[in-house]
């Protein structure tokens, strides 16, 4: 299990900061210890424990933002899968309606190793009576997936549609006792909103893709695996500044010049630099209003994934931002040749219904999160746990 004590990760994240210089050459063991490494809210859980012993371990139910009309031309179907993903999916889907890829539509990904519901639509326009017949829905199925439920809407499925994922997650051969403090401090602030190990792929292999697209120009003729590797970069650069924000302990508390998203939203503000002296009270009475609303969770902090827009943070935000991702440089400069679009993300996130249950060496953990948001970046929070589906 991967361990390490915050006084330890912050000694070697300021060592690095100095020593590491991309114009020499990037150090990508360097790299992957930082993606790995990432520091906690405070010192790092002593409960241990084995997640996903068994494949019902991880469940995850998929609530969508809306509630379908019941017409229309597409078919919304609630599959549940398990040891699947969501591409596989997909595919059986195609093969057996005989529509094509642009006419179906999902709202996120799950993950493969758990038993999960989720939404997708088909573009079936005609009468509904004659093709939302029971031999059809049940000639969807396929190995390893069933549809649970099936409704008509008059739009197709957009990714990022979804309200929140719920989820209950067991942990086995758990070493102790559950610390009931940080569950209580979880439940109050939140957590950081890191992008999870799954992000980056087996072994954090798409980092050193990343590190040969982005520096070597090397060719990924995949498309949604170039895409996927650029997204992992972009996802390596955000967990850097909220990592650094952590250790700063102001990942949670505002710091002059940053930007904030409201919560459930992509919409964002941005603080802006004053010389004006004599507005000096009615700033002070902003800042504290923003605090206010930033410890209420109407808005949280948020962090930049970089592209060819630059960030909009000022001053000490700006600082500290540079601190945590100018030795990457070179990796940035490439994300904006290549024309992505600057986007943010908050550094926290809130988890909802957060409830724990312990019997004897068995914790189940159940909790509610929004679309984006990692259920592992949580739970690293509460236990130092080993994934077994990353057993070779």
């Amino acid at each position: 299990m991967l361990t390490s004590e915050n006084k330890e990760l912050t000694s070697f994240r300021t060592d690095l900061n100095s020593d590491l210089k991309l114009d020499s050459g990037l150090n990508l063991d360097d790299i992957l210890s930082l993606a790995k490494d990432l520091p906690h809210t405070q010192q790092a859980p002593i409960c241990k424990g084995y997640l996903r012993q068994k494949i019902s371990d991880f469940q995850v139910l998929e609530i969508l933002s809306f509630k379908p009309c019941g017409f229309g031309e597409h078919l919304f179907l609630q599959i549940e899968k398990q040891s699947s993903n969501t591409d596989w999916v997909i595919r059986q889907l195609i093969k057996k309606s005989g529509i094509t890829r642009k006419d179906i539509g999902y709202a996120g990904k799950k993950d493969r190793h758990s038993i999960s519901r989720q939404w997708f639509s088909l573009h079936l326009p005609g009468k509904s009576e004659l093709i939302d017949t029971a031999d059809f829905i049940e000639q969807l199925d396929g190995e390893g997936y069933r549809v649970v439920n099936h409704i008509r809407h008059n739009k197709k499925l957009r990714i990022g549609s979804i309200l929140k994922n719920e989820f209950k997650i067991t942990l086995r051969e758990v070493s102790e006792t559950i610390d009931v403090r940080t569950i209580d401090k979880v439940r109050k602030i939140g957590f950081p909103n890191y992008f999870g190990y799954q992000r980056f792929g087996r072994d954090y292999n798409n980092l050193n893709l990343a590190n040969e697209l982005l520096l070597d120009g090397i060719k990924i003729n995949n498309r949604n695996k170039r895409s996927l590797v650029l997204s992992s970069a972009r996802s390596f650069l955000f967990n850097l500044q909220l990592a650094m924000r952590v250790n700063d302990n102001t990942w949670n508390s505002v710091v002059e010049g940053d930007c904030f998203m409201l919560n459930n939203s992509r919409s964002y503000f941005s603080t802006k630099e004053s010389s004006n002296t004599s507005t000096q009270e009615c700033e002070n009475e902003e800042s504290q209003s923003i605090q206010n609303r930033l410890d209420s969770g109407d808005i949280h902090i948020c962090g930049w994934l970089p592209g060819k827009q630059d960030s909009e943070v000022v001053l000490k935000s700006k600082e500290l931002e540079g601190k945590s991702i100018d030795n990457m440089s070179r990796w940035i400069d490439s994300l904006s040749e290549l024309g992505m679009d600057s986007s943010r993300r908050a550094y926290r996130t809130l988890a909802s219904d957060l409830e724990c249950e312990q019997k004897e060496n068995v914790i189940t953990i159940s909790f509610s999160l929004p679309s984006g948001s990692y259920a592992t970046s949580l739970l690293r929070e509460l236990v130092d746990f080993k994934d077994l589906s990353l057993d070779p």
